[in-house]
């Protein structure tokens, strides 16, 4: 596949640095190569763990050696995240770490490794802790009452692009609900394959289908309907982090409007 193409001929030519000179310690994959689920429009996500002393010297050096994969129509450093797209089409994500900066979240494929570093990683799934769903909720609460407030003064562009949130806040409830393991990944591929996650999923672009410019109402509507099945059953340890009272308030402002 085109991508793995990449991969490993980026992956050789920054390795070509070590040939000269010792500065990487490990490389590998994480995003959707990593789990399996790319298609030919995935980006790719590639970490890098450097020695401590080379860091600022290798990241000098990196548009140089990428550059050798394939010509870089745009790039941009932010911090220690290098994003290059090339000519090919192919879009680079090149995460340069030291190894007391690695994290452990979400599925790895090594390519490089010699001393082990990476050996004893296990993965940590990408879900929303009970607080972070709470503050998920209340953000949600708070933004459909901007909504309600915009609605009302006929301010109709940005009641569109509340609603709009609205609708990608609803998403990421479903995934914490039915593909807990992967819920930061919000509505990127989401695939729910059991019985009760498709008839959400069904309601779900139900609302997608519906949501314009004239009808924000009607789906901001329809986004309580469904976000009701998950308030109204959220597991007895969420319970404490939500709260009910504003829900109830901010749906019934919602609710009333004609």
């Amino acid at each position: 596949m085109r991508l793995y193409n990449a991969v490993e001929k980026i992956s050789n030519a920054i390795l070509d640095e070590n040939k000269v000179e010792t500065i990487i310690k490990a490389i590998f994959l994480k995003g959707s190569l990593a789990r399996n689920t790319e298609d030919k429009y995935s980006n790719i996500d590639l970490y890098c763990i450097i020695e401590k002393d080379k860091y600022d010297f290798f990241l000098e050096k990196e548009l140089i050696i990428l550059n050798k994969y394939d010509v870089i129509v745009y790039s941009k450093l932010n911090k220690n995240h290098l994003i290059c797209v090339f000519e090919d089409g192919v879009i680079l994500n090149l995460y340069t770490l030291r190894e007391n900066e690695l994290d452990f979240y979400d599925d790895m494929i090594i390519f490089y490794d010699p001393s082990g570093i990476l050996s004893n990683y296990e993965k940590i799934p990408l879900e929303y802790s009970l607080n972070e769903i709470g503050e998920l909720m209340d953000s949600f609460l708070l933004t459909s009452l901007h909504f309600y407030n915009a609605y009302m003064r006929e301010d109709i562009i940005y009641s569109f692009y509340l609603a709009c949130t609205l609708f990608k806040d609803l998403g990421i409830f479903i995934r914490i609900k039915y593909d807990p393991e992967y819920a930061k990944l919000g509505l990127k591929n989401l695939v729910l394959n059991t019985e009760n996650a498709t008839r959400s999923r069904e309601k779900y672009l139900d609302i997608a289908r519906k949501l314009k410019i004239t009808s924000v109402l009607e789906c901001v509507k329809m986004i309580y309907v469904l976000l009701d099945h998950y308030v109204n059953n959220i597991p007895i340890l969420l319970a404490e982090y939500i709260n009910f009272d504003f829900y109830a308030y901010s749906k019934r402002k919602i609710m009333s409007i004609n």
